[in-house]
């Protein structure tokens, strides 16, 4: 038997000791159990803890000599994540209105450490009633005029970058936006700017990456209708949106605002995700797929590399305008159709 040096020894020590100190009891989306208050504070603490935890994580791995006397299992066992955040928002819709009472509590001030894990949960559900409760929260003065411009620039806006706005006017701003238009509109309108720009070092669209805003508004990925590309790639995958869809949420959003998920894929250990998010074996085959076909365009050897095709930017901004007009924000679907009738 080999001996281990000192080093290991006090670093297994330590794993024995924190192993176990989360929760992964947080239940799933698909157990059909209603989310109290509480719960739903839970979860929130517990996503607070898991940045921690993949914070911690990665600075550890990226020494050297622990990474490689332990390996990355090691680190994952040490710094358990339990992908809190990403199970809520797995509860779909039926969660919006108990997550709203949780941002519209003022007896407990210590939510506020928590906040951005709470906002990002009810933008990824219902972008729609997420801007209306940021606006709410600033008129109330439970976020700071700080506070309001990040949460605002999640939608996001283009024609006034945060940077550029005096922090002080947006809530008045935001009145104005919310007041005189549809949800529709100001985000189209933000759109129409962010579509048009060709400098990607000036918040254009990047080229040989996937667009979170196209994929998310339009469900465009390059030039191509993202369902489209699945029927004929990855029909699994489709259904099991679709599926997902129907509760509530699109687990395309999971994909988007974790980049701790992302980073358990490329250390080998995406199975920490699958088996913490999902319960179903076939619900984690399929979202291993969609976060590969997602997020494997940054590998160049990647058999689900998607290869922007010649031309894809002036192809979407054809698509755009030509049917802007009749684009109409679904609801169900979380993002923007093409209507059948023109607007106005």
């Amino acid at each position: 038997m080999s001996r281990k040096n000192p080093v290991e020894i006090a670093l297994l020590l330590g794993c024995m000791l924190m192993v176990g100190c989360g929760t992964g009891n947080l239940g799933h989306g698909s157990d059909g159990v209603v989310l109290t208050k509480d719960d739903v504070v839970r979860h929130i603490k517990q996503a607070g803890k898991d940045y921690d935890a993949s914070i911690s994580r990665a600075n550890a791995m990226g020494c050297r000599t622990p990474t490689r006397i332990c390996g990355a299992k090691f680190w994952y066992t040490m710094y358990p994540v339990y992908y809190a955040r990403e199970r809520l928002i797995t509860r779909g819709s039926a969660v919006v209105p108990v997550l709203l009472e949780v941002i519209r509590d003022t007896e407990h001030p210590a939510y506020s450490d928590i906040a951005y894990f709470t906002w990002t949960s009810l933008n990824a559900l219902d972008p729609r009633t997420y801007l209306e409760e940021v606006y709410r929260a600033g008129m109330e003065n439970r976020l700071s005029p700080d506070q309001v411009a990040d949460y605002a620039s999640f939608i996001p806006f283009y024609k006034g970058r945060p940077a550029d706005w005096n922090k002080e006017e947006v809530l008045e701003w935001l009145g104005r936006q919310l007041s005189e238009k549809t949800f529709d509109q100001i985000v189209l309108e933000e759109l129409d700017v962010y579509i048009m720009i060709e400098d990607a070092a000036k918040g254009g669209m990047r080229g040989g990456y996937i667009d979170k805003n196209m994929l998310r508004w339009l469900n465009r990925i390059y030039d191509m209708d993202f369902d489209a590309y699945l029927e004929a790639n990855a029909p699994d995958v489709l259904q099991f949106r679709r599926e997902q869809m129907a509760r509530g949420y699109d687990p395309v959003s999971i994909v988007q605002i974790t980049g701790t998920l992302t980073g358990a894929m490329h250390d080998g250990m995406i199975h920490e995700a699958l088996n913490a998010i999902y319960t179903s074996p076939e619900d984690r085959q399929a979202f291993e797929k969609l976060v590969r076909i997602l997020h494997d365009g940054y590998e160049y050897d990647s058999p689900y590399r998607l290869r922007p095709p010649d031309g894809w930017r002036e192809n979407l901004r054809v698509w755009y305008t030509t049917h802007r007009s009749s684009l109409r924000y679904d609801p169900s679907l979380l993002r923007f159709v093409v209507a059948d009738e023109p607007a106005d």
